[in-house]
């Protein structure tokens, strides 16, 4: 660029020792240069830029942050104290650097411009101070705004136009705001755990930002689709490109061919805790290693086999609070932005989480915290939605959902047979008529998943349930009422007084037709005088009865815990 002088560690030549610093490090150290110890007044907005840029945290990039966040604590600096102390912070840490002041901060450029961000940081007026913090912090609102509603508009078109099927999302938009597209693509990747590219319309081009994982390197990939796109440049997991509109299709098309390999988030784990070695003081030691970020991330442990105790959603279900048990260990966590996990974790289920610790501070209490950020469960999951008030076709979509005599009204629901084909996620609506038949579906290999709604419909109802004593007292009428004709209303109406259905008076026949009981020809039955004695278990009929009415017991009566060990146990058999 036309400059007077050019500043910067990487230029050739240059000799300078540390090649990491951000731009805020390089003024930093320009101020040093001219002001001598007196640009020691500047490192906390040197910290608060490093830390906001996002460079590797090491070296003297760890140290100027490090200070800095030291004398952030007493900042010189009029608008930045106001502004933190609008913010009620308890502690000053990376935390708050990097995801409460950083952000209001980068919210004017990012909104409108960033002078007013500029103005609060220099003024030396109380009165022009508080008025630029309200700016701030609304022109912050406005920006969380346009993001939430960017990203469900994002989803929407995803949704909609089946862009999910790519390898790679290509999702343009009219209206998006620039300021706020890399934010987009990170939470579609969160979401798809796929590449993002995020595009809107400006004079004339789409301009877009682009966001990565593990195995797809941006630039790389972008290189290779030059020849349609106008502008680009980044890195590995980053870039930026403008675009025509014709050729959006193109891109997205070549994106998926070059996205056909394996695409997936990589979690680094730095160790394998032991639970016996979890406590209060591990943590306060790991804290020494801050302040954490790029390159000198807060150490990731893994649990594995972690029995779930509990979990519930807070924060506006945005969020998981989950109580762990390991080797008689109490692990309390949280997984934040992990709310939709919710409906995809059990009670007692057994899982690996990945995650770190952290110190919480409540009323006066220090207790250890673990932060999840990842978890998984190797084996096949059992799911409890007998009482769940959801809308199971918006929670439970892309499941199979599955029936055996009533549907439900559940759209798309398919019927069993022992010809379907099962997906790895399965929905059982309503009760099975045999243990047989469910078993015939646990037993499936693909299937990794099971939730279990168990509509008790009217086959299974307690009014159609026999048992021996209505069915003597159904016999007794039999021999007094004599023969008869079946549909006969009288009889009919006589029998529904006992407290029998048309569909039970016809199971009681065939149980005592089984018997020899009665005799059953054209319609007409015929009570068969002084005949052999039998069990009720010789009727093929009344064994299967039973054994609904212990499988509806077992399926509907049981508590959750009794029900997922009785799944399990029919897994075994």
């Amino acid at each position: 660029p036309l400059a007077y002088a050019i500043l910067h560690p990487k230029l050739p030549n240059e000799n300078y020792p540390f090649k990491e610093l951000s731009g805020c490090g390089v003024a930093f150290k320009l101020a040093q240069a001219i002001l001598g110890d007196e640009a020691l007044d500047l490192i906390d907005l040197a910290a608060l830029g490093t830390y906001s840029d996002m460079v590797s945290l090491h070296d003297e990039n760890r140290t100027i942050v490090k200070w800095g966040l030291n004398q952030l604590r007493n900042t010189s600096h009029l608008g930045l104290r106001l502004l933190i102390q609008s913010l009620n912070l308890k502690k000053i840490n990376e935390y708050a650097l990097g995801f409460l002041i950083g952000p209001r901060l980068n919210a004017p450029g990012r909104m409108e411009s960033g002078n007013l961000a500029v103005q609060l940081l220099v003024t030396e007026n109380y009165e022009e101070a508080i008025r630029l913090v309200h700016e701030v912090e609304e022109l912050n609102d406005n920006r969380k705004q346009t993001i939430e509603g960017s990203i469900n508009e994002a989803i929407e078109i995803i949704e909609r136009d089946d862009l999910n099927k790519y390898n790679v999302l290509v999702v343009e938009g009219t209206d998006f705001h620039e300021g706020v597209l890399g934010i987009i693509c990170s939470k579609l990747i969160s979401i798809y755990h796929k590449p993002a590219i995020v595009l809107t319309e400006s004079q004339g081009l789409y301009k877009g930002s682009c966001r990565s994982i593990e195995g797809f390197p941006l630039m790389e990939n972008l290189t290779k689709c030059a020849d349609i796109l106008e502008q680009f440049g980044g890195h590995k997991l980053a870039a930026g490109l403008s675009i025509r509109k014709e050729n959006i299709p193109l891109l997205r098309e070549r994106l998926h061919e070059l996205g056909q390999g394996e695409i997936c988030r990589w979690v680094n784990i730095d160790c394998e805790l032991d639970a016996s070695l979890i406590s209060l003081n591990l943590t306060q030691e790991l804290q020494k290693f801050r302040p954490f970020g790029m390159n000198n991330d807060n150490p990731l442990f893994l649990l594995t086999d972690c029995e779930v105790a509990a979990v519930s959603p807070v924060g506006g279900d945005k969020h998981l609070k989950i109580t762990l048990k390991k080797d008689g260990k109490i692990i309390e966590g949280i997984a934040f932005n992990k709310g939709e996990i919710y409906y995809n974790i059990s009670i007692n289920d057994l899982i690996d989480v990945v995650g770190t610790f952290d110190i919480n501070e409540y009323n006066g209490t220090i207790s250890n915290q673990f932060t999840i950020e990842d978890m998984r469960c190797r084996y096949r999951q059992i799911f409890d939605c007998r009482h769940k008030a959801w809308d199971f076709e918006q929670v439970l979509k892309n499941k199979q959902f599955i029936y055996f005599e009533n549907d439900c009204g559940f759209n798309n629901a398919e019927k069993f047979t022992y010809d379907l084909d099962f997906c790895s996620d399965v929905v059982l609506i309503d009760l099975p008529e045999s243990v047989k038949d469910l078993q015939y579906i646990l037993k499936q290999q693909n299937i990794n998943n099971i939730y279990l709604i168990l509509h008790n419909d009217d086959l299974f109802s307690t009014e159609h349930l026999l048992t021996r004593e209505k069915l003597g007292k159904f016999y007794q009428m039999l021999k007094k009422v004599g023969n008869f004709t079946i549909n006969d209303p009288q009889v009919e109406l006589l029998f529904a007084k006992m407290g029998f259905s048309k569909r039970l008076q016809m199971i009681s026949l065939q149980v005592f037709f089984e018997l020899n009981f009665v005799i059953i020809d054209n319609n007409k039955i015929t009570v068969v005088e002084n005949p052999e004695r039998k069990n009720l278990t010789e009727s093929e009929t009344f064994r299967k009865v039973i054994e609904q009415a212990e499988l509806r017991d077992k399926l509907l009566l049981s508590s959750k815990e009794e029900l997922i060990k009785y799944i399990n146990s029919l897994m075994e058999e």
